[in-house]
């Protein structure tokens, strides 16, 4: 997804794990559940654990085969970073994958990936934005997106996501 982040929405949390982010999200935001949203965060993080995947070796390969190729991460010390990801209504499952789905950038910018794990070092800034229009793209001149068999495999995708 590719989004120009204007927030509506400026809010102050600390949570434990994923879980308690998505609660607390869901808890200040309550009427976005039908809406895609883009989020930010900024501040300090422990228990980060992230995962990189390798990416397609051939076209056509699902995200459950490109995902049994990743590389996983921890940091064991708390780390100054951003979380930047969107949310993605239930509805929207085959095209997007429902939820919440966040990546981590340290504040350097060297180290981070999809978040599998992490809490907060204290409270943090949490930014979002509100999205009502939705555009889907299909490539009109591709012969092998004109014959695949495009399937929704949610097991591998929910496998993949963490």
């Amino acid at each position: 997804m590719v989004t120009r982040f204007r927030p509506d929405t400026h809010i102050t949390g600390a949570f434990d794990d994923k879980k308690g982010l998505f609660a607390h999200l869901s808890g200040r935001l309550p009427d976005s559940k039908n809406y895609f949203l883009a989020i930010r965060i900024e501040g300090v993080f422990k228990n980060v654990t992230v995962r990189t995947a390798g990416g397609q070796s051939k076209p056509g390969e699902s995200m459950r085969e490109v995902g049994a190729n990743q590389a996983s991460h921890t940091f064991r010390e708390p780390v100054r970073g951003t979380v930047i990801g969107f949310r993605s209504p239930e509805y929207t499952q085959g095209i997007s994958v429902p939820g919440d789905h966040m990546h981590f950038i340290t504040e350097d910018r060297t180290q981070g990936g999809h978040i599998l794990a992490l809490g907060t070092e204290g409270e943090v800034e949490i930014s979002a934005a509100l999205i009502s229009q939705w555009r889907v793209e299909l490539p009109t001149n591709d012969q092998e997106f004109k014959k695949a068999g495009l399937v929704v495999d949610a097991e591998g995708i929910n496998k993949v996501e963490g």
